[in-house]
């Protein structure tokens, strides 16, 4: 009986362990007959049949002895010091829980009251949790020594033999409680044994390093099937989460900081960094799926804080994960991820393992639970402290990972992200922070499979951001001037105007820099775009409000023009049929910018027809393009290279969809009349220049262009070719292009240039060099053409060869005249 056991123990301790084995022995042969066995005749004797076992192994479990008296100790080969009659009693007790697991099993039956059922599933717990308390209060050591055993190479089984029986009891409790659907009683147990006697002294972080160290020491063995067999990956399909008692681990640590929010050290910064990780680790390696209550507990600690980081924690900018957000990046820690950066990762992988357990609905609840209160503002006429900066930022990540974690219907709204700045009165690092998020969430949302009307809010977002900055732009003349007015109206003098200028000036470069960055990002996200449906949700009119900038007293907006050209030509490229186009141009300062080649991509498919996309142009932007165009090429002072031949390539590049589509054709772009023509422009220094580009531009586009206006081109071409020294610019660009063309025209035949793998790349200086050369081979092709042929024929090219060469007299002419010669 126990008495006798009792007894025993406390006289002598080799009859104690005689009578131990005999109790194990005993245990054995029941659970094996209840195994084989055990039946009813009457389904009725259940219940007086589990009342009196539960009574008997009750007893046995309440009254085996803690702690015998006279415990020998052995020492056991890598295992240490173990009393023999300590491990006889978890032997013991592990019979125990296999009674009682099997006194559950017997109990689920219809014939048994559900109150009685209640009881047994009660009384398995209570038996697990007193074995687990006495076997890791006796011997914590042996699971020290049995990982070793997990770590063997290969495929070796993992063999434990009956010296490891706290392991052995550990795997059977956790079995038996996954059988009973309550595998959180196995951290009841294991708590009062094996993490909170080691906090005594709360603060204490070598006792706090001690619990983690014996919870993560648990987790493996968690990994054991019903065979012994170590199953890897098992944790994922049954998952044993402990979170209160990592919460219990946590509090000490954040209560540092709540008490002394400056004077923190570093080394407390670093292990306040580790215990992040760890809680990272339980979630997406030991599927730690539930973990709804830590990230609380974290939210609430940066909350406190207002977001901001670590005291002296250096920062490193936002996470790199949530620029990557389009390519569902797998998350994983770097060396230097804030804490702050951690806790976002813990947030994204948290979400993504409970909605695998949990719905939509309770994942909205949890998100709804994390959105911090917004009261932050940075003006932007006061200096911003970089830890505002820090902890704004930080608001605006938190918000994102919110949005990329959660299920498309409870998502923060978008415009949550887009009122935190008010980018008309804030500090422009405030805007830059505002913009790159819009471009985190914009490009993830664009690959997310979902339906287009997910946009909307974004483009509300960008048009909103278009409209202050452009108007911020505007306002920076006339504010600055109605100053200046009324000074020099109150103080009666006058302000110096190039002060005046210089303020404006810098003051719009400000600007000039947040409008530059949203036009980046602008192009980012439309690069991202899976079709062009979507590229033409993003193409938003007040695009062309840019090109209300242009100023030839103001050259600095010309950047910003360039920017907003590129993501029209990108557009407009995009819907051409042809998979390459000719890059732009060799010219530094337009490579600067990029070339056309740069905007093809085989991961932007094509759509069925370019009349859409023909619409959207001809509607918004064909007009504002060309009014740029004129603005650019008639002014008096010519403005930059890069932005005349950038506004070239993108009107040719619009050009040939509105002519694919029908809605205009070249002859509009090459006659002597017409709003679209060349012809129409402003006679400056600059539309003389480039007239050569823009025929370049034309051929290289469409080579039938050449073969239909091919007497406009020659003539444009000879004509060019007889300029003055200091006007020649891209007459080898056309030379090239017309080369390549090949329409086989006489004119062009045996050229002073070579060809490489198949085309011509002409330089200036070979068209400086060997001009004459090419006119004199121009001119006699032409005329051993004219008299080879007959008939009409000869009469046409007679006719075309007399044109040519009156408008090449014409040009010398008025080369002449400029020269001051007539």
């Amino acid at each position: 009986s126990c008495e006798d056991l009792q007894q025993v123990s406390d006289q002598d301790q080799d009859a104690f362990v005689s009578m131990m084995n005999g109790t194990i022995h005993l245990l054995g042969q029941i659970v094996g007959y209840f195994s084989s066995n055990l039946s009813f005749y009457d389904a009725i004797d259940r219940i007086n049949f589990l009342q009196r076992c539960r009574t008997l192994v009750a007893r046995l479990v309440q009254e085996l002895p803690r702690n015998p008296l006279k415990s020998k100790q052995t020492n056991v080969e890598g295992l240490g010091n173990i009393s023999e009659s300590q491990s006889l009693c978890v032997r013991a007790l592990k019979l125990c829980v296999v009674l009682a697991t099997q006194l559950r099993q017997i109990s689920k039956h219809d014939v048994v009251p559900h109150p009685v059922q209640v009881v047994f599933k009660d009384f398995l717990e209570q038996s697990a949790v007193h074995a687990l308390e006495y076997a890791f209060a006796k011997h914590p050591a042996g699971f020290t020594q049995s990982r070793e055993r997990l770590r063997q190479p290969g495929n070796c089984p993992v063999v434990f033999d009956e010296r490891h029986f706290a392991v052995e009891l550990l795997v059977v409790v956790s079995h038996a409680l996954a059988e009973n659907h309550s595998l959180d009683t196995l951290w009841t147990g294991l708590r009062s044994s094996v993490v909170f006697p080691s906090l005594e002294a709360p603060n204490d972080a070598r006792a706090l390093e001690l619990c983690w160290e014996r919870i993560l020491l648990v987790l493996p063995f968690l990994e054991i099937d019903r065979q012994g067999v170590l199953e890897v990956g098992r944790r994922f399909k049954i998952s044993c989460e402990t979170w209160t008692t990592v919460k219990h681990l946590l509090e000490p640590i954040l209560k540092v900081y709540r008490s002394d929010t400056q004077r923190q050290s570093p080394t407390l910064n670093n292990y306040c960094r580790a215990i992040f990780r760890r809680c990272f680790g339980l979630i997406t390696t030991w599927g730690w799926r539930k973990c709804e209550s830590i990230i609380g507990i974290l939210f609430d600690f940066f909350a406190r804080r207002s977001l901001s980081n670590l005291p002296n924690e250096e920062a490193h900018g936002s996470p790199q994960f949530l620029a990557r957000l389009h390519e569902q990046p797998l998350l994983g820690l770097a060396t230097e991820d804030r804490c702050f950066h951690v806790f976002l990762k813990i947030i994204g992988s948290g979400l993504y393992e409970m909605r695998k357990v949990y719905p939509d609905k309770k994942i909205g609840g949890i998100v709804w639970r994390l959105l911090p209160n917004h009261g932050r503002f940075l003006p932007k006429d006061q200096a911003v402290s970089q830890v505002d900066l820090d902890a704004l930022r930080n608001h605006h990540d938190l918000l994102c990972t919110l949005y990329w974690g959660s299920p498309q219907g409870v998502r923060p709204k978008p415009t949550v992200l887009q009122n935190l700045v008010d980018v008309a009165n804030s500090h422009k690092e405030a805007c830059h922070i505002n913009i790159r998020s819009w471009l985190n969430l914009v490009t993830y949302q664009l690959t997310a499979n979902e339906p287009l009307s997910s946009l909307e809010s974004f483009v509300e977002w960008l048009t909103d951001l278009f409209a202050q900055i452009v108007r911020q732009h505007q306002h920076a003349r006339t504010e600055a001037e109605e100053q200046v007015r009324l000074a020099e109206s109150a103080e009666g003098y006058e302000v110096n105007r190039s002060l005046l200028e210089s303020t404006i000036t810098q003051n719009q470069r400000q600007v000039e820099a947040i409008l530059i960055d949203l036009l980046s990002s602008m192009r980012m996200a439309m690069k991202a775009a899976p079709d062009l449906t979507a590229a033409k949700t993003l193409l938003i009119p007040d695009l062309v409000s840019i090109f209300n900038l242009f100023s030839t007293r103001s050259p600095h907006t010309n950047k910003v023009i360039i920017y907003s050209l590129e993501i029209l030509l990108l557009f407009t490229v995009k819907a051409l049929p042809e998979a390459q186009v000719t890059a732009s141009s060799d010219n530094d300062d337009s490579q600067d910018y990029g070339d056309w080649s740069a905007f093809i991509s085989d991961a932007f498919p094509m759509i069925s027809s370019t009349h859409e996309v023909a619409g959207h142009l001809e509607r918004y932007f064909q007009d504002p393009l060309r009014q740029l165009l004129s603005n650019c090429f008639g002014a008096d002072s010519p403005p930059e290279d890069a932005l005349l031949t950038k506004i070239i390539e993108t009107w040719v590049a619009m050009g040939r969809v509105q002519v694919l589509e029908g809605i205009r054709s070249w002859a509009e772009y090459l006659g002597d009349y017409g709003h679209d023509s060349w012809a129409s422009l402003r006679d400056t220094e600059q539309t003389r220049k480039y007239s050569s580009y823009y025929l370049a531009v034309l051929v290289d586009n469409d080579t039938a262009i050449f073969k239909e206006h091919k007497q406009h081109i020659l003539k444009a071409w000879a004509a060019s070719l007889v300029e003055r020294e200091m006007v020649l610019k891209y007459q080898h660009r056309l030379t090239s292009s017309l080369l390549n063309a090949d329409c086989g025209d006489s004119i062009l035949a045996n050229p002073p240039f070579w060809a490489v793998a198949g085309r011509f790349e002409i330089t200036a200086a070979e068209v400086s060099e060997r001009r004459l050369s090419l006119i004199r081979n121009m001119r006699s092709h032409r005329r051993k053409s004219i008299e080879d042929a007959e008939g009409s024929d000869a009469i046409h090219l007679r006719a075309n060869h007399r044109e040519i060469l009156k408008v090449m007299m014409a040009s010398m002419k008025n080369n002449y005249q400029e020269l001051g010669h007539g």
